[in-house]
């Protein structure tokens, strides 16, 4: 089965965002943290990407800063997974929209 983790993109606030939906939905619950350490683009200490699970579905954080460039998001977020799928095919998800996208059938 394949299974799309969305990813949320923030300007400094990923954790404040991760700890509201975790705390606005009962069956939440925060996952792993990756924080920006030393010679790293964000503030030292900060959220750099976060999990958290709301009624069974993962979602991803990410500080990325007001110039990210959010098109090509899905190729780089890893959030498309396929059960099972050969480690070449993993991507096969991802390339299937970006496809329908570019040909104008939308998502």
């Amino acid at each position: 089965m394949t299974t799309i983790t969305p990813f949320l993109w923030f300007e400094g606030k990923a954790e404040e965002a991760t700890a509201f939906y975790a705390s606005v939905f009962k069956d939440s619950k925060l996952g792993r943290i990756k924080r920006f350490g030393d010679y790293m683009p964000g503030p030292k200490g900060e959220v750099m990407t976060g999990r958290f699970t709301i009624c069974g579905q993962d979602f991803m954080v990410l500080n990325g800063g007001p110039n990210g460039n959010q098109r090509c998001l899905a190729s780089s977020a890893g959030g498309v997974r396929n059960g099972g799928a050969a480690r070449g095919d993993r991507w096969q998800g991802v390339r299937d929209v970006m496809q329908r996208r570019r040909e104008g059938a939308g998502t």
